[in-house]
């Protein structure tokens, strides 16, 4: 666990934080040497705001960004090593979580990142990850052989992600517990919150019907 996180959740005036908010904080605090008597409250003041904004851009680990124009012309940001460790991921698809593991960088540094490329306007936050229920296929979708069956608002939603907007022909379905399969997939209407997927599926990611999985597109 990374050592300012340690340290912080030893601090009284975090006692109340849970572990997303201790690691908010080590994100946006900077160490910094002082002496008995000296005024801190202010540097909280001025990084409240930050750190609110920071948990509202990231609440979970689910959350995935894609490359946005600025609104400025001037806009300007200096790129490191750092910096290009999670761009050259960002697709619009991994998600926090997945760019931690594949960057090697700490949760922290990715936040980071995201965070200030996000505030200078040259990323945006997509929701492509979906939380549905999977069902098994059945009657007249079951001729969809291994084909996933997903809602055709789904579709449209996924069109607005740049790097889908000539339609999505798979799609990646994730448990709770990270075990994950990509399957081709079908649009209909009609199915709202509900994924149709293939026996074969259920047996390999170990489903019940009705639980709910992460679906996002994969290609």
């Amino acid at each position: 666990m990374d050592d300012r996180v340690a340290a912080l959740r030893g601090v009284p005036l975090f006692a109340g934080l849970d572990e997303h908010s201790l690691q908010a904080v080590a994100v946006l605090g900077h160490p910094v040497d002082a002496r008995a008597g000296d005024v801190l409250i202010l540097e909280g003041e001025r990084d409240g705001p930050a750190f609110h904004r920071m948990n509202e851009l990231v609440p979970h680990d689910r959350v995935s960004f894609q490359f946005s124009q600025p609104a400025s012309e001037k806009a300007r940001f200096t790129l490191g090593p750092t910096e290009w460790k999670v761009l050259r991921l960002l697709d619009g698809v991994r998600d926090v979580r997945d760019l931690v593991e594949q960057s090697q960088l700490t949760r922290n540094q990715v936040l980071r990142v995201l965070f200030e490329l996000t505030e200078a306007g040259f990323l945006e936050k997509v929701d492509s990850q979906k939380t549905l229920r999977a069902q098994v296929q059945g009657g007249r979708f079951a001729k969809g052989g291994d084909a996933a069956g997903a809602d055709e608002h789904l579709a449209q939603d996924w069109s607005r992600l740049t790097r889908f907007v000539r339609g999505v022909l798979r799609i990646e379905v994730r448990t709770l517990a990270r075990r994950g399969t990509v399957l081709p997939v079908t649009f209909r209407s009609g199915l709202g919150r509900d994924v149709h997927l293939p026996r074969a599926a259920f047996a390999e990611l170990g489903l019940r019907e009705g639980e709910e999985v992460f679906v996002r597109p994969v290609a």
